[in-house]
């Protein structure tokens, strides 16, 4: 019996939201500084998911600007990309934590595929918190 595509969102806001705000917090907290100075502009993200499991953290989501807006590429290292019409709003990231906090191990932005498929081969993390490996 196929899912819906309405049961299937309900059910990662659902996990997302069974995450200590804590926790959720310092992830995105962590993430947001590098890529607003990459991107010239104040984000917000629109979270698809967050896996962690021990010191690992898998985040995927969209960048939105604080007017829920698209982010502009432009004066940005992918407004070629966007002029092509190659550039997404998606965001994928890989923290890791070390003492009392969390830090980026690698981060996508603007991936048209999956760009994320062998993070965990490549950094060691746990392959269960990826949604799709190779």
């Amino acid at each position: 019996m196929p899912v819906r595509r309405e049961a299937l969102r309900i059910d990662v806001r659902r996990r997302i939201e069974q995450l200590p705000q804590e926790l959720r917090s310092a992830l995105l907290d962590t993430l947001r500084p590098p890529i607003e100075k990459e991107l010239k502009q104040k984000i917000v993200f629109v979270i698809n998911q967050i896996n962690v499991q021990g010191q690992w953290a898998f985040v995927d989501g969209r960048l939105r600007t604080t007017e829920g807006k698209v982010p502009s590429w432009k004066g940005t290292p992918y407004a070629k990309a966007a002029s092509y019409g190659a550039q997404s709003d998606g965001v994928s990231a890989l923290l890791r934590r070390s003492g009392k906090g969390w830090h980026i191990v690698e981060n996508a932005i603007g991936c048209t595929d999956v760009c994320y498929v062998d993070w965990w081969k490549k950094y060691k993390a746990p392959k269960a918190i990826f949604p799709y490996t190779e």
